[in-house]
């Protein structure tokens, strides 16, 4: 069965061993992605990306702005790394700070909440 199928393929109500219902199904299911469709997407990401390198260069050079291809392509990537360092970076501000606020308002689950900040940004 294909992923598509999977996903579009509606949910049966899931039994226990001993043949009970279950009397609630999630809405989200986490499916696993087999390993060949994740180097796929690797593949594709990194091709989309020197293809995108290649229409800078170009818009570059049309501008008869005189670059090194190889000094772009590194300052290219150098900015991407930075764009998902500064996701990283606010995600774990805004947990934090969301963790602070939870802590105020719910000092008897201080423990809790520190537990599951460190999940969620590990």
């Amino acid at each position: 069965m294909a992923i598509s199928e999977k996903l579009l393929k509606p949910r049966i109500k899931q039994k226990f061993s001993e043949g009970v219902e279950q009397m609630y199904i999630s809405p989200i299911e986490i499916i696993q992605v087999p390993v060949e469709f994740n180097n796929t997407i690797m593949r594709a990401e990194k091709q989309l990306n020197k293809e995108i390198e290649e229409q800078v260069y170009k818009a570059v050079a049309q501008c008869e702005i005189v670059v090194d291809k190889e000094e772009l392509i590194k300052a290219l990537q150098y900015d991407r790394g930075q764009y998902v360092k500064g996701y990283q970076d606010g995600y774990k501000d805004g947990v934090e700070k969301f963790a602070e606020k939870l802590k105020e308002h719910f000092p008897s689950i201080t423990n809790a909440i520190d537990f599951t900040v460190e999940e969620m940004l590990s």
